[in-house]
């Protein structure tokens, strides 16, 4: 298991990042990322149709919330070392003792995304929450949640900043990821989801 403790210093935005599935890419270079907030160790940006909430750990891994003002949500946990062939996979989620999840993920080279549907349990189990837990293949990663709850309020504020016209983007579903077989060719020590 691997425990991973917050950096001192605010993460820094993968400009490369793109993986918000279902939510509309910025249209124009004025579009680009901004910062909106710093909490703790994370730090929001305002996207253009969605904000993101990062949190940088000591192993070079990010834990990313994303918000969309169309209500998608999901969550990210990349790491530029990691060499993960594209494919979708079975990811086990949990938050300090609460039962897990099991969730169909994306995952392609550096990032794994897993949709995230946001209603008052799972914004309250975040809030409250000490530690992330996610499993990918057979590695169990740990994240600490310092700061979650100011995390969350800012970004939510951030949404509503984008679009104040926009409906609450804690009531809808992202919609459900397609099952896929992974690809047979996982065998890399970059990839957390390599056959063991």
């Amino acid at each position: 298991m691997k425990s991973l403790l917050p950096l001192a210093a605010a993460a820094v935005l993968f400009t490369g990042f793109t993986v918000f599935s279902g939510f509309s890419s910025p249209a124009s270079a004025s579009d680009a990322p901004v910062k909106y907030a710093t909490v703790r160790n994370w730090v929001i940006y305002n996207n253009g149709a969605h904000c993101t909430a990062n949190a940088k750990y000591e192993d070079g891994s990010t834990l990313q919330f994303n918000i969309g003002t169309n209500g998608g949500a999901n969550i990210a946990i990349w790491n530029p070392r990691w060499n993960i062939p594209k494919g979708n996979y079975t990811v086990v989620v949990a938050i300090d003792r609460a039962q897990a999840e099991t969730i169909e993920a994306e995952a392609d080279g550096y990032y794994v995304m897993m949709p995230w549907q946001v209603n008052e349990a799972r914004m309250n189990l975040v809030s409250n929450g000490v530690v992330f837990r996610a499993m990918l293949g057979q590695e169990i990663y740990e994240y600490n949640l310092a700061g979650s709850r100011e995390m969350l309020g800012l970004l939510s504020r951030c949404v509503a900043a984008i679009s104040p016209s926009a409906s609450n983007p804690f009531a809808a579903t992202p919609p459900a990821a397609t099952s896929k077989t992974p690809p047979a060719s996982t065998d890399t020590p970059s990839n957390p989801f390599r056959r063991l």
